[in-house]
């Protein structure tokens, strides 16, 4: 008889082992589509912030050439002890800077000394310090543009340095530099993710945290710091490097790095500080410089906890519908169990053989190699033990002799309650097999159950058929039927049973 629920945890054990496979997948296949679409969106954002760091510098690098051309400048330089000169070419250069949006402009003389600048009347003017020994000052000076990141002597701000001669009469008569401040430039990024730029040395000059800035991208050799020492390109910082962890995503160009967001200032303790970023990085070839686009993988984190929640809804769904199913198919099979089982013995009972007529028979009854007999027995005076003792002590009997005959029946035989004390059993055979031991068994089994209420061993009367195709099942019971009847005749506790195959078993 039909048992819901070891199919059902079944189920519950199945859809409860496939939940870890499908939140591993949710995670692993969202991780990698994060991580490359992070990956595209980077290489969107790098190539617009080169393109537009290029043309900024481009715009920067055109003025000093232009203005190596300039006649006020010459003369200046040509006469730099003249005061009506330098006081022109100050106002002349402070209303340049004006345009350029607070660029300082600077005129040098071929020795390095400043003799004209924007600034000229600013506190911390450039006018009159020697700056001979920046790099910017002798590329230009050996004819080549000059282009330079440092640090201010003088101002202390970052700034990019863009130089050009003073050149008439095949002679060299200064240097003239357009110096950008370059604190605010990270303003123009986007502000979705960080970014960083560094020197060809590895010093990180512009970046979106300030706690990058002056930092660098991996530890300088010795000679590098005497150089930036000897320039005083970044003088009084440490430049100590950043602690990068870097590692490449599966297939894409991009980097997972972990880096310290934690400042001097502000230090706590190394768990919290620790941030994982999706990395890009570029080269500006004609400058050598690196331009990193840096976003946090809270993006990748959040969208596997989504999915993973996701997942795990459609899962509690899933097994939600699968147990209403489940439950629906259980309730519609306890109601047919209902009509088809004996509610007090859990026994099969007679509306089941009526229901099953046309596949019972053909279930055991497969050619030469199988067959069928009826085991059919009554309780003997169980009508006078249900008058001497009540209902209650019937029930019991009932409930005995239905355990006795599941014990005795091998698994595949049919056990079924016909009516009050009548019981019997459809047992799959072989051709020649003996059923009477089955039945001697049965009784033997009856008197050796004991019931407080009864004062003498219960006894059975029963009678055995065997299945002659191509007889009915209605015709194989009435056969059982009447060998039962039988052995009622020939007194209690007796079975009727003809010899296994014996042709006289089929009773007229």
């Amino acid at each position: 008889m039909y048992s819901a629920h070891p199919y059902r945890w079944l189920v519950v054990a199945c859809l409860t082992g496939l939940l870890p496979l499908l939140l591993w997948q949710a995670a692993d296949w969202t991780e990698e589509s994060a991580l490359r679409r992070m990956s595209r969106q980077n290489g969107q954002r790098l190539e617009s912030y080169t393109n537009g760091l290029t043309q900024a510098l481009h715009d920067i690098e055109v003025v000093p050439a232009l203005l190596g051309h300039d006649r006020e400048l010459r003369d200046l330089l040509r006469d730099p002890d003249s005061p009506e000169r330098v006081r022109a070419a100050n106002q002349r250069l402070e209303e340049l800077s004006r345009l350029l949006h607070g660029a300082v402009i600077f005129l040098m003389s071929p020795q390095g000394w400043t003799v004209a600048a924007s600034n000229w009347q600013a506190p911390d003017s450039f006018v009159g310090k020697n700056y001979g020994f920046r790099p910017y000052f002798r590329q230009a000076l050996g004819g080549n543009p000059g282009r330079y990141v440092a640090l201010g002597v003088t101002s202390k701000i970052i700034g990019y340095y863009a130089s050009a001669r003073v050149w008439a009469d095949d002679q060299v008569l200064g240097v003239v530099v357009v110096k950008t401040d370059f604190s605010q430039q990270h303003l123009l990024f986007d502000e979705g993710a960080e970014f960083m730029v560094a020197d060809q040395q590895g010093v990180i000059f512009l970046s979106s945290r300030p706690e990058w800035r002056f930092r660098t991208l991996q530890p300088l050799e010795p000679r590098v710091r005497e150089q930036i020492a000897r320039n005083r390109q970044f003088e009084g910082l440490d430049l100590r490097p950043l602690d990068v962890a870097a590692g490449r995503i599966r297939g894409g160009t991009a980097m997972i790095v972990k880096l310290d967001i934690a400042t001097p200032a502000a230090p706590a303790p190394a768990a919290e500080t620790v941030v994982t970023y999706l990395a890009q990085a570029g080269l500006l070839l004609d400058r050598g410089w690196q331009v990193w686009v840096l976003t946090p993988d809270e993006e990748v984190r959040g969208a596997i906890v989504r999915n993973m929640l996701a997942v795990g809804a459609i899962w509690l769904l899933v097994l939600v519908l699968v147990l209403y199913g489940l439950k629906r198919r259980d309730l519609r099979l306890s109601r047919r169990e209902s009509h088809i089982v004996d509610g007090l013995t859990g026994l099969y009972n007679r509306r089941y053989l009526l229901d099953t007529t046309g596949v019972l028979l053909p279930r055991y009854n497969r050619g030469p190699v199988s067959g069928i007999a009826v085991l059919m027995f009554d309780i003997d005076d169980f009508q006078q033990i249900g008058d001497a003792y009540g209902r209650k002590t019937c029930d019991e009997v009932l409930i005995q002799v239905a355990g006795a005959l599941r014990a005795v029946l091998r698994s595949g035989d049919v056990p079924v309650r016909l009516r009050d004390g009548t019981f019997m059993a459809v047992l799959a055979i072989r051709p020649g097999d003996d059923v009477r031991p089955v039945a001697e068994r049965m009784r033997q089994r009856m008197k050796e159950l004991r019931l407080e209420a009864l004062p003498r061993p219960l006894t059975i009367s029963a009678g055995v058929a065997y299945y002659h195709p191509p007889e009915s099942l209605e015709r194989l019971l009435e056969r059982a039927d009447e060998r039962l009847r039988q052995a009622r005749r020939q007194g209690s506790d007796q079975v009727c049973a003809p010899p296994a195959g014996d042709p006289r078993d089929s009773l007229p």
